[in-house]
Order: C-alpha cells, then structure tokens, then sequence
C-alpha cells in the first residue's frame, strides 16, 4: 500500500495507539493537532503536554496547538501542510467534532483535507452522526470504552496497557484492511 500524508487529530491516551500505528505503518504524518499544554502539577504551575504531544514529540512530529482552525492563518497552514487526509480520534466530542470536520473539508480547492476518517469507539453522544453529516468517512473501532492506558495509574501499568492497545489497533487495522 501506498503511504499517505496525514494530519493527525487527537489529545487524550486512547488517541495514541492510532497515531503510533499510522506512523509505524510508515505514513508521513505532516503534522499532529492537539489541545495545547495545561497547567497541572503541585501547584498547577507546570504547563502538562497532552498524551499526543508527548508520543507525538518523541517520534519527532510536527506538533501544533491552535486554539481554532477558524482562523484564515490556521486555514492556510493546515492547507500548506498538503496532507492526502486527516485521522481525527475523539470521544462524544458532538458539535464540536461537527466544526472541526467543516474546517478540515472547506474549500478542498484550497488545500483542506480531501478526507476525513473519524474513528468511533462507541461514542454515546450523536458524534457519529454529526461526523457523517459534515462529510466524514466514519471508522467503526469495535473494541468500546476508554482504554486501559488512560485508566491506569502507575506509569509501568500506562506503558503495558498502551503495548496492549498498539497491538489490538494492529490488528483493528490489518482487519479493515487500511493502507
């Protein structure tokens, strides 16, 4: 399979086994768009990076934190990025998850994404649907709920739940036979 340029969307755990197996997968992923660094800490005065800006930073991914891309800057360099698609993870993300797709697909002659795939894992709000009505490719994730990685508490127990989680999106992958 041909490897793709891709932006990559996401923030919390469970978006990292995506992002680690597109990029293992040997696509070039041009850039990653995240929640920008939160104050957290002691004294909450240590900016905290987002579990995809970490990984993301470890493979030495573009990384960028706009706060919207309804700004025409943000527009142009998302399209500068000349991206074949966007992988966009989100959980009940609703209305929200609705702008987001109409920002990455407007004015495609422009250089916005020519597709976006939203990965559903189980969503119980209507995420799916607003997805699919802003012109989204909707991926069914069959494995449901907040993975392991994000529930765990010890750092040893992160690391061993997101091992389990790289290996079921392998094989999530292989299954729905993507690039």
């Amino acid at each position: 399979a041909m490897p793709l340029r891709l932006i990559f969307m996401g923030t919390p755990d469970f978006a990292v086994p995506t992002m680690l197996e597109l990029a293992g997968r040997r696509h070039e992923i041009v850039a990653v768009y995240t929640r920008a660094p939160k104050p957290a800490g002691r004294r909450g005065l240590e900016l905290q990076p987002t579990p995809v800006e970490r990984e993301a930073r470890k493979l030495g991914l573009n990384v960028l934190t706009p706060a919207s891309l309804k700004k025409e800057e943000e527009q142009a360099a998302f399209a500068a990025q000349g991206a074949d698609a966007a992988v966009v993870v989100a959980y009940d993300s609703g209305p929200l998850l609705g702008d987001c797709v109409r920002s990455l697909l407007d004015d495609t002659s422009a250089g916005g994404a020519p597709e976006v795939v939203v990965v559903d894992n189980g969503c119980t709000d209507r995420s799916v649907e607003v997805a699919r009505a802003h012109g989204a490719r909707v991926v069914r994730e069959p494995r449901l709920g907040i993975p392991p990685a994000a529930a765990a508490e010890s750092e040893d127990e992160k690391k061993k739940a997101r091992y389990k989680e790289t290996e079921h999106v392998k094989k999530f992958y292989q299954v729905n036979r993507y690039p």
